[in-house]
């Protein structure tokens, strides 16, 4: 038996509730769900879901009889956020998608030196809209309750004033190449949180590198091999996450 799962804000067990239009559409149009089918609901904050039943549909309206709140564990341990170098075309949003079906708390799109994107406020406003709409579709896919936060598009220096160090903090500077590591307290054996920063497809500066390792970021390569940003984002998730979060674990 199939069960849609959707993000609806403001939700509360036993009650009636009228879902959003877009939800409704979804499940009028698109998936063509019937009165008396069952559908989960999360409200993106919370660590669980609400069963509910449809009661009522037209062509625009959906009435839902929503059910007890159920706990659900699907968040990773580790607290990821991710400092991703816009990029130009279709890519930012792949790695919205795919670092939130990976467990990312948070995405920081950086407007790094050498970023190819060029962005008014406006658009930088509209973009940011569009890659939290990614994040919100990609958590309810995924089975998360969470959903990722995108952060406004900022500078690398402008972000990292704000953020200090935290203890228990790990965090990584992908590079192409070996860089000998700075000198600095240990990492953390058993991080709490971390913190991820990838360039976009033209690189990172030199002073963007001496930025990131006055603030502690610890320089990685991923191996000999030249990986596209997008594809660099991935593989060094899905290794944070081996080595000290959820991925792979029963």
């Amino acid at each position: 038996m199939r069960h849609h799962r959707l993000y609806q804000p403001h939700l509360s067990a036993a009650c009636q509730l009228a879902l959003s239009a877009d939800n409704s559409h979804y499940l009028c149009h698109v998936v063509k769900a019937r009165v008396g089918e069952s559908i989960r609901l999360f409200d993106g904050h919370s660590e669980g879901e609400y069963h509910a039943t449809i009661v009522q549909m037209d062509r625009r309206h959906c009435l839902v009889e929503v059910g007890a709140w159920q706990p659900v564990e699907r968040e990773s341990p580790l607290h990821i956020t991710l400092l991703q170098g816009v990029s130009k075309g279709d890519r930012m949003e792949w790695v919205v998608q795919k670092a939130t079906e990976l467990g990312v708390s948070r995405i920081v799109p950086i407007l790094s030196d050498y970023s190819v994107v060029k962005l008014n406020l406006e658009r930088q406003q509209k973009k940011q809209q569009q890659w939290q709409a990614i994040a919100t579709a990609a958590t309810a896919q995924s089975g998360r309750c969470r959903i990722a936060t995108i952060e406004p598009l900022q500078s690398l220096q402008a972000w990292l004033q704000t953020h200090p160090p935290e203890p228990q903090q790990l965090r990584w500077l992908l590079h192409p190449t070996p860089l000998e590591a700075p000198l600095q307290p240990p990492p953390p054996l058993h991080p709490a949180t971390a913190l991820l920063y990838i360039g976009p497809e033209g690189g990172i500066s030199d002073s963007e590198i001496e930025l990131a390792r006055q603030q502690q970021f610890i320089p990685i390569t991923l191996g000999r091999r030249i990986l596209r940003t997008e594809t660099a984002t991935i593989v060094a998730l899905s290794r944070l996450q081996l080595a000290f979060g959820d991925l792979g674990g029963g």
